[in-house]
């Protein structure tokens, strides 16, 4: 076992992830648990954990744990004789390895267990090898601060000595890095320069927090509130929802959030969550704290549990504060007297999750835009409670909630009502008084059976979330005469049996998900919806027995906008001509036993699915046909993530270098390459069929000495004896350039080995199909000797690399 200590933004994930790319494929199972310490604050944190613990090191196994305390059990039985790679990143509390039994001897002989934390304490109670993150040099520094100021790997000419008084004010924080010079990025009056390094004197070196604070201080006073209250309250939030609630509040959120994203002061990850690094996040919160560092009920936003619990208690509030919050966990339920709110007159922004308030709700400010009060105990809302015309979004997930309100009252600017995980609840409440609502999310509503008619009436509804709602039957039928609605989602609702024919009506339709429910076949009328283009009719329990045919009007000729179509487990018997489907990006044909092969693929077809077809014939035989397979494999959609992956045994002659081997060499023979498409065949090692997995692409420039490893995120899952996949791959991060020697080599996951490789290079750029996902490559270490005095085109090339020089040992120990 081995501790990584550092403060925040040192590089200690950088240095784990560059751990983890490198040796992962010497062992049986390999694991990346991120964000441990956050993950296991969460409701059910731990058993999370351990479950992703379990299923990574074990896939495709999929396990789940139904308590912390078995899940232990379960990982020492299961893990204990394995040979693995755990990296356990960013823990704050030894109760949390404990949870996933982690010790020493946890794991199989060989197995290498790394650990990265803030805390060395942590490290020393566990009595584990520590190894300090260092800061970069300044070579190192100027490089990254160069990525991002100029988008190089050096500054231009006339602003290189700036750009180096820069880099050493950063003190080596890759962070810092960053974020300076993405501040300064395309600022070409040096006066700016000058201005900024002006201002970076007056701050003391090391105190990093008011280095963040210079890309703070260049955004206007809007902007700063919308970053402090993401910093205080919305890390985590879905950024759409985030954005509702804060044009509330009377800001410019859709806008000012992306200027936060251009300044690196906020991220939005693939799941469309608002995050930011915890040094920007406690920047933000220590600039707040500095409003009145000896009266905290003062300040304009309390989040610290400590201060809030006081300040309750003592119910010593102001009008000052702005914003609340005290997230409780379930077991730490606390009671207080709403007279704490009294004084709080301009509130706008409340959490009180399990929370108990007693006395009059006429307490509560008038001004609340955002109420989060996870596991609220009333068995109803009363109308003193509901005196909140400003209210934006309700959030009472895990309530106690029998009926939402007696005698309803106007709530005209709510937008968001989420009422998740009441499980007492059977009825909807009444919409009537909601004309403004857009957003219903009542997920896990287990008991809830009937939807009011007044849903309706809500014009302005455009996503409704009922996951796992299991008494549901049906909706009212005036919902489907709603033209605004763009999310439906009823996948769980297995009681759920059929649309009414509006349904075809519902012409804002993008997303219907309608898996685990008891709907026994497609409606014809679905093919009216034209603006559909994520349709997901998996899982049927009855479908094989009860689902002879998809209508030809579930795929009507003007059926232009259908990008994805699953019909898993379906008995479908033919689908149309091409014309029909002609926007259909990714066909998933899972178990459709009885599809012959009859018609030829979309021509957009990106990503085929067709796992079990036992109807279909290999390719390349008749389906897809031989222009089709051509179309395919052929369309140099440069960007693609998740690759074309079909049954077959060769691959078309456009590809210029092809070797009967797992990788291929070239030289590329002129500049301006765009992009370039890997292709490989590969076999079963076993007489059976088998999906492959865990595909690895190695490209190594051997004339400027750079290595990167790709990994493709959205593999497809196909099972045949023999494979064709293929991937397409910007050359904007490679820099492949004219002259230089390239190895491209792949590897792919256990019980497959590569039989051919071939690589076509892309020069016009209008062949590169910019609605696909980037592979985003990251470098390696290939060349131990000379890393040190070679610069990649990598935006973190030094960070890829120096960890592994200066860790190597902790694979050997």
């Amino acid at each position: 076992m081995v501790g990584i200590w550092g403060m925040g933004g040192m590089g200690k994930t950088t240095v784990a992830k560059a751990i983890y790319n490198k040796f992962y494929r010497s062992f049986e199972g390999t694991c990346f648990l991120a964000n441990v310490g956050e993950t296991a604050k969460q409701s059910n944190g731990k058993i999370t954990l351990q479950g992703r613990l379990l299923s990574d090191i074990l896939r495709p196994t999929k396990v789940e744990v139904g308590d912390a305390a078995r899940g232990i059990i379960v990982i020492k039985e299961r893990l204990g004789k394995k040979k693995v790679l755990v990296i356990f990143d960013d823990v704050d509390d030894v109760e949390q390895l404990n949870a996933l039994a982690i010790r020493r001897d946890s794991f199989g002989p060989g197995s290498r267990v790394i650990i990265t934390t803030r805390d060395r304490h942590l490290l020393e109670q566990l009595k584990v090898t520590i190894h300090l993150t260092r800061e970069m040099n300044k070579e190192e520094a100027l490089e990254l601060f160069s990525w991002h100021a100029f988008q190089n790997n050096c500054p231009d000419a006339e602003f290189l000595e700036l750009s180096r008084s820069v880099a050493t004010y950063c003190g080596g924080l890759p962070l810092a890095l960053e974020v300076l010079g993405s501040f300064l990025f395309g600022r070409k009056d040096i006066r700016d320069w000058k201005s900024t390094l002006k201002k970076l004197e007056k701050i003391p070196h090391g105190k990093i927090q008011r280095k963040l604070r210079i890309s703070f201080d260049a955004i206007d006073e809007n902007q700063k509130n919308l970053f402090l209250d993401v910093s205080c309250f919305f890390i985590g939030m879905d950024k759409n929802y985030v954005i509702k609630i804060l044009e509330g509040c009377g800001l410019s959120a859709a806008i000012d959030i992306s200027v936060l994203i251009q300044r690196c002061l906020v991220v939005v990850s693939e799941k469309n969550k608002l995050t930011m690094h915890n040094l920007l996040r406690d920047m933000g919160r220590e600039v707040v704290r500095e409003e009145y560092p000896e009266d905290v009920e003062k300040c304009s936003r309390l989040w610290r549990q400590e201060d809030v619990l006081d300040i309750l208690t003592e119910e010593s509030g102001t009008k000052k504060i702005k914003g609340l919050a005290l997230n409780l966990q379930r077991s730490q339920k606390k009671s207080f007297r709403t007279k704490a709110f009294t004084k709080m007159k301009k509130l706008k922004l409340l959490q009180l999750n399990y929370v108990e308030l007693t006395g009059d709700y006429d307490h509560l400010s008038k001004n609340l835009r955002w109420l989060c009060w996870h596991g609220f105990s009333l068995k109803f809302i009363g109308n003193d409670f509901l005196n909140q015309g400003n209210l934006v979004s309700m959030d009472l997930q895990y309530s106690n909630l029998v009926q939402v309100w007696e005698h309803p009252r106007v709530l005209e600017k709510l937008k968001i009502l989420n009422l998740s995980h009441s499980h007492y609840l059977k009825q909807s409440p009444d919409f009537s008084k909601l004309p403004n609502l857009e957003y219903l999310i009542m997920k896990g509503c287990k008991s809830l059976s009937e939807m009011h008619q007044s849903i309706g009436d809500v014009k302005r509804l455009a996503s409704v979330n009922l996951k796992g709602c299991k008494m549901l039957k049906d909706l009212p039928k005036n919902f489907y005469k709603l033209r605004g609605i763009e999310t439906l989602v009823l996948s769980g609702c297995s009681r759920f049996e059929n649309f009414v024919e509006d349904i075809g009506e519902m012409t804002s339709l993008r997303t219907l998900v309608v898996s685990g429910t008891a709907i026994s076949r497609v409606p014809p009328y679905i093919g009216r919806l034209k603006n559909l283009n994520y349709s997901s009719v998996q899982g049927l329990v009855r479908l094989k027995q009860r689902f002879p045919e998809v209508p030809k009007t579930y795929f009507p000729h003007d059926y232009t906008s259908l990008m994805y179509c699953n019909l898993e487990s379906s008995n479908v018997l033919n689908l149309p001509e091409r014309g029909d489907l002609s926007h259909l990006e990714r066909p998933c044909f899972y178990n459709c036993t009885n599809l012959p092969a009859s018609g030829d693929l979309p021509s957009k077809s990106k990503d085929l699915e067709s796992d079990h077809c036992t109807a279909l014939p290999i390719i390349p035989n008749s389906n897809p046909s031989k222009a089709s397979r051509q179309s395919i494999l052929q369309g140099l959609t440069a960007t693609g993530d998740g690759g074309i992956c079909l049954p077959g045994n060769d691959f078309p002659k456009q590809f210029t270098y092809v070797r009967e081997s797992d990788q291929v060499f070239f030289q590329v023979p002129q500049t301006n390459l765009q992009a370039f498409t890997v292709c490989i065949v590969c076999s079963s090692c076993f007489d059976e069929d088998m999906s492959p997995s865990g595909i690895s692409i190695f490209v190594t420039n051997y004339t400027k000495l750079i290595s990167f490893v790709v990994e493709p995120t959205h593999l497809t899952e196909i099972t045949s004896h023999e494979v064709i996949w293929r991937v397409n791959l910007l050359n904007d991060e490679f820099n492949l350039e004219g002259d230089d020697f390239v190895e491209v080599e792949v590897a792919i996951g256990a019980g497959f080995r590569v039989k051919k490789t071939g690589v076509s290079l892309v020069w016009d750029p209008k062949l590169i199909n910019e609605n696909t996902i980037e592979c985003e490559p990251i470098p390696y270490e290939y060349f131990p000797s000379d890393a040190d005095n070679q610069a990649g085109p990598s935006h973190e090339p030094s960070d890829g690399e120096r960890p592994l020089k200066r860790l190597k040992f902790v694979m050997q120990e």
